[in-house]
């Protein structure tokens, strides 16, 4: 049995750049009092991807993410945010389904696809999980949400993958994958210095304890 102080994540903002338009996203974990802030993410998402999200149409499917989103935090389960300007634009999530397995799951903002915030949230949740013992991530997508595949492919991980009718069953190998949140230039104060280098877009550059 995992202990929950294996769970390291809490109270660390991750700052980092997202690519295209020069935006700042900071990674967090997600808190009750989100509620409203992914209530609102839900409702700016286009009809099309609720349904590649949820495999349906529906905005009830997504509250109820939320629902499951903002469970405490523990080594079986972790949430985590990307916030651009201090709002919500993706969340990504896991839930333990076996002692070394979880499911995944993954949802962005429509007008912020593509800018390598999906690839982000997935590293820094694969990581933890490794922390926890997990060794692969488990997703069921549609076979038309290239974006989605496309993230979990950019991860450059093994993927096993199993069509079935419309939808692909994926399984992620997290095998030794980097440590996204241990190689960080820190400066005098014991902080991470953001200039100290060129950040890629899967470096973290700051954090805030």
């Amino acid at each position: 049995m995992l202990n929950v102080d294996s769970y390291q994540l809490k109270g660390l903002e991750m700052a980092m750049s997202t690519g295209l338009d020069h935006d700042r996203s900071v990674l967090r974990p997600l808190t009750p009092d989100d509620r409203q802030s992914l209530l609102d993410l839900d409702r700016r998402m286009s009809d099309r991807s609720i349904y590649l999200r949820f495999f349906i149409l529906s905005r009830h499917a997504a509250d109820v993410y939320i629902d499951e989103l903002l469970k405490p935090d523990s080594p079986d389960h972790i949430s985590i945010a990307a916030t651009v300007d201090g709002q919500i634009v993706g969340v990504a999530s896991y839930q333990r389904t076996e002692p070394t397995a979880a499911e995944v799951a993954l949802m962005i903002d429509d007008a912020h696809q593509h800018r390598g915030i999906g690839t982000l949230l997935l590293e820094h949740l694969a990581a933890q999980a490794r922390r926890t013992g997990i060794g692969t991530f488990d997703a069921d997508v549609l076979n038309q949400n290239t974006t989605m595949l496309g993230a979990f492919r950019s991860l450059g991980l093994a993927i096993a993958s199993r069509a079935d009718g419309g939808t692909v069953r994926l399984s992620i190998d997290l095998g030794e994958g980097p440590d996204v949140m241990g190689h960080l230039a820190v400066d005098s104060a014991g902080r991470v210095d953001p200039h100290a280098n060129e950040c890629r877009p899967t470096d973290p550059v700051r954090v805030n304890t």
